[in-house]
């Protein structure tokens, strides 16, 4: 476990500074990596149903030390796919802060060992403690901001450097370079960089879902000279001459009602000599094709019961109602798994199977709970897997992620959430 942490600790760091990075280098590479903008900030909404939301225009991020007399703002924009809002604002300084700057931040926050950092993510939370975060254009006593900073270092790119390497070291793989590290990997599946990067057989449509996710050409062939490069990139953010990257993260919660996805689902049975045959499964509301499920929605905090859905008629015959299901149970066993309610957001489970039975031959009986004497092939009903149920709050750790894949160009992969 320890082990892994340091290793996920370096990957961390090493894809905060890639990523932000990659952005610039899309521009030609080196020189643009070290002349690009060297600070990006990033405001996320908890709540895509807030009220507020639609009145909330760009954004600026405050970054500030009194005690140091650092004030660095940041204008954010909305990000935004296809006239959907997203939850995000996302932004760099209009001009690139200086060398000095840069120093004097790294100082504020101090040395930072990888290795050291906690399980927890208040460990994690700690290290974000070193600045004010201040989000200035939202409406008025609405949102309560949480937020931090990080200064990524040419001391904090080595050390992840340095885990990468002994993480690997660890499980048998040694290099000299990364770029030889990827030769090893690609001759491992018998490709080279060419044909990871090959265009020749691009179709239109191709090319129109890549540029809905805001990717060119250029882009393609920039990334390719990026990998190509990758160890001159390397040399210089271990370098004394790269003087840090700032992320800021801000993140914003209100009081206002959370609509929240939740799953019904009917499942009939016809019982012969004792045995049970499933033969219809119906769900309750909208599908989503993408997903490949039916959802209903309601305000977080609502009591699910199975009682409001209890439907014991289908195709024409009045079925026994056997019981109500947490719809994990559509995965594991219904004994154990019994369920006549839920609170929607709070419960650890996100839907219900109700069961019901009708027994051939005769007038529907009283039904039996549990598995009626037979197991169910549940899985194979309904492929989608069930959710988890677990609506803890974001952390800034996720946070900082979620940042660091925004610079990388990845912003129009986030929609808007579905609990």
């Amino acid at each position: 476990m320890k082990k892994m942490r340091r290793v996920f600790a370096g990957l961390l760091a090493l894809a905060m500074v890639l990523s932000v990075t990659t952005a610039s280098a899309f521009a030609g590479v080196m020189d643009q990596i070290k002349d690009s903008n060297n600070a990006m900030a990033v405001v996320m909404v908890e709540n895509p149903d807030c009220e507020k939301l639609p009145e909330v225009g760009d954004l600026t991020v405050r970054i500030s030390s009194a005690e140091a007399g650092v004030d660095i703002r940041v204008p954010v924009q909305k990000v935004s796919e296809s006239e959907e809002f997203l939850c995000m604002w996302l932004g760099m300084p209009e001009e690139k802060l200086s060398d000095e700057m840069m120093k004097k931040l790294a100082e504020i926050q101090g040395k930072i060992d990888l290795q050291e950092i906690g399980d927890t993510l208040e460990d994690v939370d700690k290290l974000l403690t070193h600045f004010q975060i201040e989000v200035l254009g939202l409406p008025e006593g609405h949102y309560v901001t949480e937020g931090g900073a990080l200064v990524i270092t040419s001391e904090i790119y080595r050390q992840a450097i340095d885990i990468i390497r002994q993480a690997l070291k660890e499980e048998g793989v040694e290099f000299d370079s990364f770029s030889e590290l990827i030769e090893k990997l690609l001759a491992e599946a018998d490709l080279t960089l060419d044909d990871i990067f090959d265009m020749s057989d691009m179709t239109d449509e191709d090319w129109a879902e890549l540029a809905e996710m805001g990717v060119t050409k250029e882009d393609i062939e920039m990334m390719k000279d990026l990998i190509v490069n990758i160890d001159q990139v390397i040399d210089y953010f271990c370098s004394d001459e790269f003087t840090g990257i700032l992320i800021a993260g801000a993140y914003l919660t209100c009081d206002c009602p959370e609509i929240m996805e939740y799953q019904i689902q009917h499942r009939y049975y016809e019982r012969t000599d004792g045995k049970l045959k499933l033969v219809g499964v119906v769900n309750e509301g909208e599908y989503d094709a993408d997903l490949e499920e039916y959802y209903l929605t309601a305000v977080g905090g609502t009591v699910i019961k199975a009682a409001d859905f209890k439907n014991t008629s289908y195709k024409g015959k009045t079925y026994s109602y056997m019981g109500s299901y947490d719809n994990f149970a559509l995965y594991d066993k219904w004994k154990g798994n019994e369920l006549k309610s839920f609170t929607l957001g709070e419960d650890f489970t996100s839907g219900l199977v109700l069961r019901y039975v009708y027994d051939k031959g005769g007038s529907a009986s009283e039904g039996t709970g549990g598995n009626g004497g037979q197991p169910d092939p549940a899985a194979g009903d309904n492929g989608a897997a069930p959710k988890t149920g677990d609506e803890a709050p974001i952390s800034m750790y996720i946070l900082l992620l979620a940042t660091a894949a925004a610079a990388a160009g990845c912003t129009r992969a986030y929609r808007k959430a579905r609990k």
